[in-house]
């Protein structure tokens, strides 16, 4: 039985799937993503226990892209399911982060604490924004933060981007954030070198 037939079937016993085939799933729904290629599900909100079982069964790595932002028990659950996390963390000052995202950051720092201290892989993504988390001070306060975690993988620099913005003008909507510089090169190439200055590995995503 191929992969994608292995898919669908999995899917089709969730009514929340019901009727798509495993492309459809890539591309509508956010909540699942899978790469033939790799056998890897990211999956952004948790689904069913079961269908992570059913995954877990076909041999297929299962990732989770959260904030960690969420009780620790809902974490603790699914851990048996799951081989590796992709954790946002967008800002070391809990304050600032409180600034921007309207949350603190200290359950976001302690559930991946707790993540790692289980020896489950994680990938820190930092969404660099100019003006508001680009600054030295906070990409060395990840650091110390991320080299400090047993089981990190490596530290990703996301940098801001204006891919929606011909989405808000195909809407006439104003698009809020235009006033927003792109990182230069070099700036996101100082953070990469600086990154790998703690002996992290580091990836420029995007």
């Amino acid at each position: 039985m191929s992969h994608v037939v292995k898919w669908r079937n999995i899917l089709n016993g969730f009514p929340l799937f019901n009727g798509f085939s495993k492309s459809t799933c890539c591309h509508k729904l956010r909540s699942v993503f899978f790469s033939r290629t790799t056998k890897v599900v990211l999956i952004s909100h948790i689904i069913n226990k079961k269908l992570l079982w059913d995954l877990k069964e076909e041999d297929i790595s299962i990732g989770v892209d959260v904030c960690g932002h969420v009780p620790w028990a809902s974490i603790e659950e699914i851990l048996p399911y799951i081989d590796f996390f992709l954790w946002d963390i967008k800002h070391m000052d809990s304050k600032k982060h409180r600034e921007l995202t309207g949350v603190p950051n200290e359950l976001i720092l302690n559930n991946a604490r707790s993540v790692s201290n289980r020896n489950i892989p994680l990938y820190i993504r930092v969404p660099v924004i100019p003006g508001y988390n680009d600054s030295e001070e906070n990409i060395r306060a990840t650091c110390e933060f991320a080299r400090g975690l047993p089981s990190v993988v490596e530290v990703d620099l996301l940098p801001f981007h204006h891919l929606g913005k011909a989405r808000y003008e195909s809407l006439n909507r104003v698009y809020p954030i235009a006033n927003i510089p792109l990182i230069p090169e070099s700036a996101l190439q100082n953070m990469e070198q600086l990154v790998e200055s703690y002996g992290l590995r580091t990836c420029i995503v995007g």
